[in-house]
């Protein structure tokens, strides 16, 4: 793989469920909202405050930063599940090791033309974090430790030539191939993070950019294995020597260590990243363990509703990793207003 080459076209390379629309995402942040689901309950006691907050307009590390200097600590005693849109009314948890507790009421981040009114803020564009719940529990919240992702996405200018019936609205919940979606890429992080894999002995970078590099790296591995199999038509079904760690067929993130993979899911893995040898050989060396990614995901709970001005409003869930950018890019052509 050449330096310069960019990151997989995240829309099947197949034919789609149902014939491509155009549509509209984020023209308002209300437009993209995402509940975190939480698998477990908290204890109620323990060394970590734990919040559940409410954002609009600001990412998660944002409100992170901001939780870490109400509660006097370092960024690493701040612990959140996963990142959520900053283009968004989102709610996820977040946990801050210190005995501290204070009142909810109190912790409220505005940054609004009119900030006298917190309330009203869904009705202009100002930016907003406040407390929803508090509660303590005994250890950190960490990475996809959440259960489900619960989205209510609104699309807006919908253009087609032909119309969307109960039956072609329906395909929007079949399952579809797990791609890392174009939040993972950026604009430029390919093009960075293989520059700085060909010369990183000689490049000194902090440990989070080094992460950050291997992560977008193996995504992009990924996705070409995740191509590969939905261009064979078994993204969603297992073949010889598939694993079945997920309960669904799975591929590689690259790393050192042995495959889990044999037989023909092995051999359409391999012919998948030929090109991309010293790039698989660079993460092995580095010390970069393998681990597994489902390649098939189902949305749960789907359903949809459609106004008389074509507005279409859709709700499911997606487990952590899963990218609701990906399941809309399956079936539409989108034009996302936030950027």
């Amino acid at each position: 793989m050449s330096q310069t080459e960019g990151p997989v076209d995240i829309v099947s390379p197949v034919q789609p469920l149902i014939k491509t629309h155009s549509a509209s995402i984020k023209t308002f942040p209300e437009d993209w909202r995402v509940t975190e689901i939480m698998g477990q309950p908290w204890s109620g006691e323990g060394e970590h405050a734990y919040l559940y907050v409410e954002k609009r307009g600001m990412n998660t590390a944002q409100v992170a930063v901001w939780l870490a200097q109400q509660y006097d600590v370092n960024e690493m005693n701040v612990g959140y599940s996963g990142m959520k849109d900053k283009f968004a009314v989102t709610q996820q948890w977040f946990s801050i090791h210190s005995p501290l507790d204070i009142d909810p009421a109190e912790l409220s981040l505005v940054d609004s033309p009119h900030p006298s009114n917190a309330s009203d803020l869904a009705e202009n564009e100002g930016s907003y974090a406040r407390v929803l719940q508090a509660v303590r529990h005994n250890k950190k919240l960490r990475r996809g430790e959440h259960a489900l992702n619960r989205f209510e996405i609104t699309l807006r200018a919908i253009n087609s030539d032909i119309a969307m019936d109960g039956e072609s609205l329906a395909c929007l919940g079949q399952p579809f191939t797990n791609y890392f979606g174009p939040q993972r890429f950026g604009t430029n992080n390919i093009e960075s993070a293989l520059a700085w894999l060909q010369d990183r002995r000689r490049r000194k970078i902090s440990r989070k950019a080094r992460g950050w590099h291997f992560s977008v790296l193996r995504s992009l591995l990924f996705n070409k294995i995740a191509q590969a199999r939905e261009s064979a038509g078994n993204s969603h079904n297992f073949i010889d020597g598939d694993c079945n760690e997920y309960n669904l067929p799975s591929g590689s993130l690259w790393g050192r260590g042995r495959t889990v993979l044999t037989g023909d899911a092995l051999d359409l893995e391999t012919r998948a990243l030929e090109a991309d040898a010293w790039v698989c050989e660079a993460l092995e060396f580095a010390g970069v363990d393998r681990s597994m990614r489902p390649l098939s995901v189902q949305p749960e709970d789907f359903s949809c509703a459609k106004s008389e001005d074509g507005v279409l409003v859709l709700h499911f869930a997606l487990p952590p990793g899963a990218y609701a950018t990906v399941l809309l890019a399956q079936h539409f052509d989108i034009e996302d207003n936030s950027r």
